[in-house]
C-alpha cells in the first residue's frame, strides 16, 4: 500500500457529501465510481443501462461492425462554460481554452511530445483514438459563437444536482458541455481539479452530462504534465474507468484487459520504472491512473481505445458526431465569428423590470466591421428581436468591436419570463458582407428575478453533540449551499465550507443574535476556513451561547456572484455540550437585509418579527 501525493483528478459528489463535514476536503482522492453510484441512486434505470452497455461493449469490440468503425475519425462539438475569467489568479479565456483542447487532442491522437518515449514494457500496448474535440461555432439557436461562453463567477458544478449545470447547459445530444470553475463543489476548495461522468442517457436528457474542471489546472496555467488531468476527465466522459478500479481482487476492475491490476493506493511513486502492485508491473504512464501529476501520463492502451470507440456508439454520445450535427453546430465552418463578451442581460436589483446599466461587447474574430466609429442604424446595419419593452443602441468601438447597451423596461419580469433576444447584422456593417460570417446573429439571454421574498424552512432538527457528531445539509436552489452541524473535541461548530457568519470581530465565534436584529451587508461577517478551521459556536474559551436560543446570521448565493443573507435559529443546552439548529430562513433579494426570526419580506423595509416563530422560545 502506498500514500497518494497528488491532487484530485475527479472528486465526486457522494464522497463529498458524506465526508466534507468530518474532514478536510481530500484533494488527493478520486472515486469516479462514487459519482456514478450517486447518479444510479437518483435513477436506478441508469445503473441497468450502464451494466447493459458494458455487455454491449464486450460484444461490440469483437464484431465486424467494430473493425469498420475503428478506422473512422470522430469529431465532437464542444461548448465550454467559463465561470470567471480569473480563477485562483490564472487567466481562463478563449485562447486558454483553445490551447487546452489542442493539447488534449494531441494526447488522444498520440501526438503528445512524449508518446514515443513510453516504457518498453507497455510500448506495445499503446494506442490512439482518431478523435477531435472541436469548439462549436453555431449555438443552439443558430447564433454565432466561438464555443467559449463567459459567465459570472459561480461554483458547485461538480455536484451532481448543481442548479447551474442544467440552467446553462446546451443540448447534450448536440454539444459536449464542459464547465470551468475555480470551486468545483461550492465548498471553498481550491485544489479539486476535475470530475466527469460516464455516458448516461438520463443525464443527457436533463442536459447535465458534463466534464467539470478547475481553470487553474488548464494547459498553460500549470505544467503540461499535470494539465493532462484534463485528458483524464475526457477519458471518463468516454466511459473509461480508473486503472486501479476495484483494487487487486475485482475481476472486472476497469473492464479493460490490457491495463494491469492496481491497488487503489497505486500511483504514489511518480514516474518510477518498474513500479509494481497486485503482483505485477503497473502501467504508470496511463492517462487513467494517478501518476499524471508526477509527469507520467503519456498513453491509452488498445483496450481503452476500444472501450472509447464503443462509448461513441452509446445513445448519449452517438448523436454528437453525426454529420448533420457537425453541420448544425458549425464545427467545420471557416468564416468569421461574432462573439459577445457576456451573453446574459440581467434585471436590475430594483426588481421592477428595468435592466442593469451594463454594456455588452461584440467582437468579430476572423473578419472586420465596415465602420470604425459611429452608431449603427437599426434596419440598415442590424435588426433585433428582444423581449417586449427593450431596445438596443449599438456603437462602433473599432473595426473589430461593437458595444451594445439595452434600455427600456417590461411588466413581464420573473424567472418564468426569462427569454432570449437576438441581434442580426446586415451586409452594410460587415466587410465583405454577411456571407463571410459563420452566422450573422448574436443571441442574448434576458434574466429576471422572481418577486423577492423570505424563504423559511422548518427543517428536521440538526443536533451536534458527542453522540451525533455531524449532520450535513444543503439549502435547495443555491450554488454555495453546503453546511454542517459539527461536534469535535468538546467544541460545538458550524461548518460553512468557507462561507461567512456574523461573528465577534476578529474571531470565528458566531454572535448570539436577538430576534428582530437586522442581518445585512453591514453585519460583522467573518469567513469560515477549511477544516479544521471552522466557526465555533461554543468551546471552553467561548461560552456566550450556554443555555440560549438565538440566531446566527449566514450567507449563501442564490445567484452567481451575489450574496443573500439569512438566519439560523440555534439552541445550545445549559452546559454547552450540545446544540440544535432548529429552523432557518433567507431573503431571495441579493444583498437584501433580513431581520433575525423574520419569515416575511416587505420590499426591503426590514420586516418585524410578528409572524409567529415556532415555540416562542427565542432569547437574546
Amino acid at each position: 500500500m502506498k500514500t497518494k501525493t497528488f491532487i484530485l483528478a475527479a472528486m465526486l459528489f457522494t464522497y463529498v457529501s458524506s465526508l466534507l463535514g468530518q474532514q478536510q476536503v481530500d484533494a488527493k482522492r478520486c472515486e469516479a465510481s462514487n459519482a456514478n453510484a450517486y447518479a444510479f441512486s437518483v435513477n436506478p434505470k441508469a445503473k441497468a443501462e450502464y451494466e447493459n452497455f458494458n455487455e454491449f461493449t464486450k460484444n461490440y469490440v469483437q464484431s465486424k461492425a467494430f473493425s469498420q468503425k475503428a478506422a473512422e475519425t470522430y469529431t465532437i462539438p464542444v461548448v465550454v462554460h467559463v465561470y470567471g475569467t480569473t480563477q485562483h489568479g490564472k487567466t481562463v479565456d478563449y485562447n486558454k481554452i483553445k490551447g487546452a483542447l489542442d493539447a488534449l487532442n494531441k494526447d488522444f491522437n498520440g501526438l503528445n511530445d512524449d508518446f514515443n518515449s513510453i516504457d518498453p514494457v507497455f510500448d506495445g500496448r499503446k494506442s490512439t483514438l482518431s478523435i477531435r474535440f472541436a469548439l462549436a461555432k453555431i449555438d443552439p439557436n443558430g447564433g454565432s459563437t466561438n464555443g467559449v461562453i463567459i459567465h459570472p463567477v459561480a461554483s458547485g458544478m461538480g455536484n451532481y444536482n448543481s442548479p447551474v449545470v442544467a440552467a446553462d447547459g446546451w443540448d447534450n445530444y448536440k454539444y459536449m458541455n464542459v464547465y470551468i470553475t475555480g470551486d468545483l463543489y461550492g465548498d471553498g476548495g481550491a485544489t479539486n481539479s476535475g470530475v466527469a461522468w460516464y455516458p448516461d442517457t438520463a443525464m443527457s436528457n436533463a442536459d447535465i452530462a458534463r466534464v467539470v474542471y478547475n481553470g487553474r489546472y488548464l494547459h498553460g496555467n500549470t505544467n503540461k504534465e499535470f494539465a493532462s488531468v484534463f485528458t483524464h476527465e475526457f477519458g471518463h466522459w468516454l466511459n473509461l474507468i480508473h486503472t486501479f478500479e476495484g483494487g487487486c481482487n475485482d475481476p472486472n476492475g476497469d473492464y479493460v484487459s490490457d491495463t494491469p491490476k492496481e491497488d487503489t493506493s497505486s500511483g504514489d511513486d511518480g514516474c518510477v520504472v518498474g513500479a509494481s502492485d497486485c503482483g505485477n508491473l503497473i502501467n504508470y504512464e496511463n492517462y487513467m491512473g494517478y501518476d499524471s501529476a508526477a509527469g507520467c501520463a503519456k498513453m491509452y492502451t488498445q483496450g481503452q481505445v476500444n472501450r472509447m470507440l464503443a462509448a461513441l456508439q452509446h445513445p448519449a454520445r452517438k448523436p454528437l458526431w453525426q454529420p448533420a450535427n457537425l453541420t448544425a453546430t458549425g464545427v467545420n465552418l471557416t468564416g468569421a465569428s461574432l462573439v459577445a463578451n457576456n451573453n446574459t442581460v440581467e434585471e436590475s436589483l430594483s426588481n421592477n423590470g428595468t435592466l442593469v446599466d451594463d454594456s455588452y461587447d461584440i467582437d468579430i474574430q476572423g473578419g472586420t466591421f465596415s465602420l470604425s466609429s459611429g452608431t449603427l442604424t437599426q434596419g440598415t446595419h442590424f435588426t433585433s428581436s428582444l423581449p417586449q419593452g427593450f431596445s438596443p443602441t449599438i456603437t462602433v468601438i473599432s473595426n473589430t468591436k461593437l458595444r451594445v447597451k439595452y434600455s427600456g423596461n417590461t411588466n413581464n419580469h420573473g424567472v418564468a419570463d426569462n427569454a432570449s433576444g437576438s441581434i442580426t447584422f446586415k451586409n452594410a456593417i460587415i466587410s465583405g458582407g454577411t456571407s463571410t460570417l459563420n452566422s450573422n446573429k448574436v443571441l442574448f439571454s434576458f434574466s429576471f428575478y422572481d418577486p423577492y421574498k423570505v424563504v423559511y424552512v422548518d427543517n428536521n432538527d440538526y443536533t451536534a453533540n458527542a453522540t451525533t457528531t455531524w449532520t450535513f445539509f444543503r439549502i435547495t436552489g443555491a450554488d454555495s449551499n453546503s453546511f454542517g452541524t459539527f461536534f469535535e473535541n468538546n467544541a460545538l461548530k458550524l461548518e460553512t465550507y468557507s462561507k461567512a457568519l456574523v461573528c465577534q470581530t476578529g474571531t470565528k465565534n458566531p454572535i448570539p443574535i436577538a430576534a428582530n436584529t437586522v442581518i445585512s451587508t453591514g453585519s460583522s461577517w467573518v469567513n469560515g476556513g477549511a477544516y479544521p478551521d471552522l466557526h465555533v459556536i461554543r468551546d471552553t474559551g467561548y461560552t456566550a451561547w450556554d443555555g440560549k436560543t438565538a440566531y446566527i446570521g449566514f450567507q449563501l448565493e442564490l445567484y452567481s456572484g451575489k450574496t443573500n443573507y439569512g438566519w439560523f435559529r440555534v439552541q445550545v443546552n445549559a452546559d454547552g455540550s450540545s446544540y440544535t439548529l432548529m429552523d432557518y430562513a433567507y431573503s431571495t433579494e441579493p444583498f437584501g437585509s433580513i431581520k433575525a426570526g423574520s419569515k416575511i419580506w416587505n420590499g426591503g423595509n426590514n420586516p418585524t418579527c410578528n409572524d409567529g416563530i415556532q415555540n416562542g422560545d427565542e432569547t437574546g
